[in-house]
């Protein structure tokens, strides 16, 4: 996974691995990045935070990013837990740049 900035830089990326019913506690992973672009891997040993292993089924990966200009953008993927005996097709990669954000202000 690759998160990229190109104007102010970025300043965190947390990646959440989450059961689309709510069932258990999601994964969460935060890191602090200094620069413009941040590489990572992400491995999962399908082990949610509360210790329930995930069985068989689909499972919502979310990518957030922000940047030091005060930007955030966010990217949703989806993990594929298939049944045994099922090999599942390369998923596509994606990229998160943050987006413009904007404040509104009284008048």
């Amino acid at each position: 996974m690759t998160v990229r900035d190109g104007e102010s830089g970025l300043s965190g990326v947390e990646i959440q691995i989450r059961d689309p019913q709510g069932r258990w506690q999601k994964v969460v992973r935060a890191y602090d990045v200094d620069g413009n672009i941040f590489s990572t891997s992400i491995s999962w040993d399908r082990t949610f935070a509360d210790g329930t292993l995930a069985p068989v089924g689909e499972y919502d990966v979310l990518v957030k990013a922000s940047d030091l200009a005060g930007n955030f953008a966010q990217e949703t993927a989806h993990i594929l837990i298939p049944a045994p005996g099922i090999t599942p097709s390369p998923l596509p990669t994606r990229q998160v740049e943050p987006a413009e954000t904007r404040t509104l202000l009284p008048t």
